[in-house]
């Protein structure tokens, strides 16, 4: 091979690796992802209610505690997910606006760790949801009663 053979080659080479570096489609670490397939929530067995399964817990609100609250426990699957329990809380039913007064009263809150406190007797129901964008949740209602 002549030399100018030899340098149009390395040319070509340097070229195309420049090309391909400013150019080329990049590797994203979320096309390695492992999504979460499922989320459930643990602290009671579901019961089937009208063909639909549903969870429901009793909890009893004891006035002579400070603090009456529980952890809500859950488990998901694959347990090599990237995102592994990566979750968020809510609840409905936890508040009350008086239609007269407007006055808002809050029978429970729940933080971001699943600790659900209650503030007085309510029914509410807490949900679980995936923030790893798999989409995923589960809920439970939760009954609240005094403790005689």
């Amino acid at each position: 091979m002549r030399k100018s053979s030899i340098f149009i080659l390395i040319v070509a080479l340097l070229v195309s690796v420049v090309v391909i570096t400013f150019f080329g489609k990049a590797i994203e670490m979320s096309q390695f992802k492992v999504y979460m397939e499922s989320i459930t929530i643990t602290n009671v067995e579901p019961t089937i209610l009208g063909g639909r399964e549903f969870k429901m817990m009793n909890f009893y609100f004891d006035y002579s505690k400070e603090f009456n609250s529980f952890f809500v426990e859950y488990e998901w699957t694959p347990d090599d997910a990237t995102e592994p329990g990566s979750v968020m809380f809510y609840l409905t039913g936890d508040t009350y606006t008086d239609s007269e007064t407007g006055e808002v009263t809050t029978y429970a809150q729940i933080s971001a760790n699943g600790e659900l406190l209650f503030w007085q007797p309510a029914v509410v129901t807490v949900y679980v949801v995936t923030t790893d964008g798999s989409q995923l949740s589960d809920s439970m209602m939760v009954v609240c009663t005094a403790l005689e």
